[in-house]
């Protein structure tokens, strides 16, 4: 719930601070205006592609509307990957098991098959999970940027 309440703190100032209603927010970055209100109302957190659309909307980093940074830093890379890949070079990087992440994020470490396999993204409260524990960004662990 820690990070739900970051979230709804960083989306609640960046709408003021661009003085916007939900409604507005919604129309200009073609996010549903019911998503919006579950994101607001605490039920849910954004899945990436919302992600993507509100740190372009703003001009600012997930990991800033996420509330995990201060920075609003947008560093995306010309070449990105797959948070597949990602995943693999953290794990091998890291010299983390998957049984040892899906523990620290409770999971089954079966669900990494999936992920690595079909191209299914893990729900955005698991990533952020996951850029605690290996140390990077949100934006790196999607494979959106180079920067940790």
């Amino acid at each position: 719930m820690e990070n739900m309440s970051k979230f709804v703190n960083s989306i609640k100032e960046l709408i003021i601070v661009n003085n916007l209603t939900p409604a507005i927010l919604a129309r200009e970055s073609t996010c549903p205006e019911t998503t919006i209100s579950d994101w607001l109302g605490k039920s849910a957190l954004p899945k990436l592609q919302n992600l993507i659309k509100l740190s372009s909307y703003f001009n600012c980093s997930i990991d800033y509307i996420l509330g995990l940074s201060d920075d609003k830093t947008i560093n995306r890379s010309d070449t990105p990957t797959t948070i597949a890949i990602r995943l693999q070079e953290l794990l091998i990087e890291k010299d983390i098991s998957k049984y040892a992440v899906g523990k620290a994020c409770g999971f089954h470490s079966s669900r990494f098959k999936n992920w690595l396999t079909s191209g299914n993204i893990p729900q955005t409260e698991i990533v952020i999970t996951m850029s605690i524990l290996f140390e990077c960004s949100v934006e790196y662990l999607f494979g959106l940027s180079n920067v940790k």
